[in-house]
């Protein structure tokens, strides 16, 4: 059970299984295929959980900050929100650091919203959804390419962006979008791989 058959070039060999967890690697059209360990980064990466929030018992405002540290070596990190409800109609976002959570980019620009057209729109936070409101909203935002000295880039479900910066990313705030506006449920979940 779990043998794979292919060509090497002369003859059909047997591929025997192997250890659980492996994938299959082509080595290329001169090369046999292997079994390998999945690398750590990318986008084969397992999830890892950094932090989760009830957002009804524990709120988040716009001075009652998440922040998440400790996500040094992260090549990507994703924000998801489940029905998130507010007291007043706003939004939920997130600012990065790349100083381990000392200070969050914050600036116009820091963040750049792309438009399908490509026309661009400088921000000061990333959105996991495109709505204010007190109804429950549910969205999420991934930021690839945390680690590498270039732009990062964004999506969401309504769009995609880029961060300009060229440091690597390694904290993470979650915040609500104006003044005095708390949120009163759902959940935040932050990943990183």
């Amino acid at each position: 059970q779990g043998v794979i058959l292919y060509f090497n070039g002369t003859d059909w060999v047997a591929l025997s299984p192997g250890t659980a967890g492996h994938f299959l690697k082509t080595n290329g059209a001169a090369a046999n295929p292997a079994w390998a360990a999945a690398s750590a980064g990318g986008g084969g990466a397992a999830w890892t959980l950094a932090g989760s929030r009830n957002l009804g018992t524990s709120p988040v405002s716009d001075v009652l900050f998440w922040d998440l540290t400790g996500l040094t070596g992260a090549t990507d990190i994703l924000l998801v929100v489940r029905a998130v409800t507010m007291d007043i109609s706003g939004t939920l976002f997130f600012r990065v650091s790349v100083d381990g959570g000392s200070t969050f980019l914050a600036a116009s620009g820091d963040y750049v919203a792309l438009s399908t057209t490509g026309v661009e729109t400088n921000e000061t936070r990333v959105i996991p959804y495109n709505s204010s409101a007190t109804a429950a909203r549910t969205g999420w935002a991934m930021i690839r390419g945390c680690d590498i000295a270039a732009p990062k880039s964004v999506t969401n479900i309504f769009g995609a962006g880029i961060i300009p910066t060229t440091s690597a990313i390694n904290a993470v705030r979650v915040l609500a979008g104006a003044a005095g506006v708390d949120t009163t449920g759902g959940n935040a979940y932050v990943l990183w791989r």
